[in-house]
Order: C-alpha cells, then sequence, then structure tokens
C-alpha cells in the first residue's frame, strides 16, 4: 500500500477538530509570504516589511484558530494572557512547516520569490526567543523585550546603512540595504543557527511550562 504525499503532524491527527485551522494558518502563512516576497524590492512597502512583517505570522495564526474553526477557542481565551504562549507555540510549528514548502516552490521554479522563504526565518527566530524568553518572564513580557529588539535591530542597521561610505544615502535607499543586510544568505545562516540554538534551549526549558496556566 502507498504512502500519501502528504500526511498532517500526528498531533493534528490526534485532534481532528485542529486540523482546518492548521491548514488555514500554513496556506495564510505561505500566502503573505509569497506576496510580501514579491513587493520585498518596493521602496515604499519595506519600513511595513522590516517593522511589521515579523507580527504577520502570529496574526495569521490567531485568526485561523479563533472563532468556531478551533473548537478550543473558548478555553483558549479564559486562559490568562489569552492563551499568548499557545498562539506562539502554534505558529512555531506553523513556521517550520511553511518554510520548506515555501523554499521548494521557489527552487522548483514555480514564480514564488526567494524573499518568501527568507524573512520567514527571523519569524521563526523571533517565535523561539518570545518562548524561551517567556519561559523565565512570562510570554506577555518576552514578546515586549523581542519586539523592542528587533525594532532596535532595524533601527541600528537603517543608520548604519544611512551614513555607510562616509556619505549619506537616501532613506529608500538605506532600507534596501537594510533589508539585504537582514535577510541576505549570511545573515540566513545566522538567523538558522540562532533558531538552531534557541530550539535547543527550549528543549530544555520545556519543563517550565508544564503549568498549563498561560505564562
Amino acid at each position: 500500500m502507498s504512502r500519501p504525499l502528504f500526511r498532517l503532524p500526528t498531533w493534528l491527527r490526534a485532534v481532528p477538530g485542529l486540523r482546518w485551522p492548521w491548514l488555514l494558518s500554513v496556506t495564510g502563512v505561505c500566502a503573505t509570504a509569497a506576496a510580501v516576497g514579491s513587493r520585498a524590492g518596493e521602496e515604499r512597502f519595506l519600513p511595513f516589511l522590516l517593522l511589521l512583517a515579523p507580527l504577520l505570522p502570529l496574526l495569521w495564526v490567531a485568526t485561523s484558530y479563533g472563532g468556531k474553526a478551533d473548537p478550543f477557542a473558548p478555553v483558549v481565551r479564559s486562559m490568562p494572557s489569552g492563551g499568548l504562549r499557545l498562539l506562539l507555540l502554534r505558529t512555531g510549528v506553523v513556521l517550520a512547516y511553511s518554510l520548506p514548502l515555501l523554499l521548494g516552490a521557489g527552487l522548483a521554479g514555480t514564480g514564488v520569490s526567494m524573499w518568501a522563504a527568507a524573512w520567514l526565518v527571523p519569524c521563526l527566530t523571533l517565535t523561539l526567543a518570545t518562548l524561551v524568553l517567556g519561559s523565565y518572564m512570562g510570554c506577555l513580557l518576552g514578546s515586549v523585550v523581542t519586539g523592542t529588539c528587533w525594532f532596535l535591530l532595524v533601527a541600528a542597521v537603517f543608520q548604519l546603512s544611512m551614513r555607510q561610505d562616509g556619505r549619506i544615502h537616501s532613506p529608500g535607499t538605506a532600507l534596501l540595504k537594510v533589508l539585504k543586510s537582514l535577510l541576505d544568505g549570511g545573515a540566513q545562516m545566522v538567523w538558522g543557527a540562532a533558531a538552531g540554538v534557541l530550539a535547543a534551549l527550549l528543549m530544555l526549558r520545556r519543563h517550565s511550562f508544564n503549568d498549563l496556566r498561560s505564562r
């Protein structure tokens, strides 16, 4: 008997009610990533991409699992911090599945820009960083710290790009340099390595999440 080409994760097969929200999350994240990647070179779109794009997967997952699509939504809403920890965990899983799908689509020449997968790697790294910080200080405070660090990083690289080579560049040129600095091949290796280290740390800290209350 032949095996199916695509199988849902075991934990999704065990909870049939979560199949559609999970599929909607992956589809939404991949579609958004493809749309963002196709417009990554537009100067007027770059401020949005650099500052807000890391939040888009989180918003897609929150929307997909909200309302009637998620049979456990009422329970999640009743948890402290609105189930932020569970939302981050779900986002991490969705990103882990979306990345190879987009990478494969880009390499297969389907017209999907490689920028689509490129900006999801920092998203995954930031999500894991928030979860690791959340194991120490709570996910709400961890999200604030991670988001602040991202904004400061973008601002610092922008300032350096504005005055690179001893001359002042236009904001558009500086933003393009920021994008390349944060998402080019070398940066992807750094983000990927950081994601691996953070995933290992998260496994070591997994017992801190045994408390069913959202931290």
